[in-house]
């Protein structure tokens, strides 16, 4: 998947035309966080010489120069990167201290321009990153990064999106080590499209009540975060929203009917109604919109889904993905595992084509 991955992620905060020369000095190799040839995907707080983001799937993308480069991080301890040089797999970043930290990442290159990305495996739940710098050989630097994808859809969903277990060997228990968000249905979907994709999700959370809450509606379900640019923090600040997908894919409601007492479906469906009129108001009312119900719900969310769909049309679109996993499409937790997540891509797939019109 890495190796059509530069096509989904090299996307949106600065275009190649700000690029200009990366705002090279005569003399250095510590590049900051918020240098214009670096590419980042998804939800981002660029704030002077730094970086910070927490949502599922964010990643950046730079081309460098030399034989070595490094990072330097703070803040979400237990998140993990993935790294591809060159369409190249290399060892998975996993941040192991809140303090202020340098990770190397590669060593003994050739002496040449290098492509690299780096993809958030990790959901918000383990806290903000921030990036503080990239570190290269002495006096080596960023060059310009090649044109965006025109093809954007954004995932919203709970711990099916984020990938949660999606490595782990069933039965298991989650760990951060099992959960990898490129493999998730999002990932495949977008790579399949080479669509840029922006990801929001958060284990646990529904759309009017949250895994386990003993009231049929919760004080803080995911549509209360959908605004943050930082999912975790509570001074967020609001996300822009100019970035404008063609479709958002949304799958939401297992964990408000997973569990005792669930949500009515008046109340259910009048909440994803509002849902859907924030979103639009964000996006425009011509954004196609995939509501999805399954693989690990049933009736009645699934039933409530598609009367959403009946009554919110225009360009809303149900996937069903009820009752597609078989015992070896499970990873942690009954959790879809990669096999599960790529059935899960291929019932979704047609649908997105067929509405948007993508060969």
């Amino acid at each position: 998947m890495f190796y059509c991955i530069l096509s989904l992620l090299v996307i949106l905060v600065w275009s190649v035309s700000a690029q200009n020369d990366c705002n090279k000095p005569a003399q250095g190799n510590i590049v900051p966080g918020n240098n214009p040839c670096i590419n980042y995907a998804g939800r981002v707080e660029l704030s002077p010489g730094t970086a910070s983001f927490d949502w599922s799937g964010v990643g950046f993308s730079f081309f460098f120069e030399g034989t070595s480069v490094s990072l330097v991080f703070s803040g979400g301890n237990q998140n993990e990167y993935n790294v591809s040089i060159d369409d190249n797999d290399y060892p998975v970043i996993i941040i192991t201290s809140t303090n202020m930290m340098t990770y190397p990442v590669a060593s003994g290159l050739t002496n040449a321009v290098h492509k690299i990305i780096i993809i958030k495996r990790t959901e918000a739940e383990f806290g903000v990153q921030v990036l503080h710098s990239i570190v290269l050989d002495t006096n080596k630097w960023l060059q310009p990064s090649p044109p965006i994808p025109t093809r954007r859809l954004e995932f919203i969903g709970d711990s099916i999106t984020c990938g949660y277990g999606d490595e782990g060997i069933f039965p298991c228990g989650f760990t951060p080590q099992t959960e990898n968000n490129l493999k998730a249905y999002s990932g495949i979907v977008a790579d399949y499209f080479a669509a840029a994709v922006f990801v929001e999700c958060w284990s646990g959370k529904g759309l009017v009540r949250n895994y386990g809450d003993k009231n049929p509606t919760s004080t803080d379900p995911f549509p209360s975060y959908y605004n943050r640019t930082l999912a975790s923090a509570n001074n967020s600040p609001t996300w822009s929203f100019s970035w404008i997908p063609d479709g958002v894919v949304i799958n939401l409601g297992t964990n408000d009917y997973s569990t005792q007492p669930a949500p009515s479906a008046d109340v259910f469906n009048a909440a994803y109604k509002m849902f859907i009129n924030q979103i639009r108001n964000r996006y425009g009312t011509k954004l196609h919109l995939f509501l999805v119900c399954g693989p690990m719900i049933g009736n009645p969310c699934c039933q409530n889904v598609k009367q959403v769909v009946a009554e919110n049309q225009p360009n809303v679109h149900y996937v069903d993905l009820e009752g597609i996993l078989q015992q070896s499409d499970l990873g942690c937790d009954y959790h879809p595992n990669v096999a599960g997540h790529k059935k899960m891509a291929d019932f979704t797939v047609p649908v997105i084509a067929a509405a948007l019109n993508w060969n």
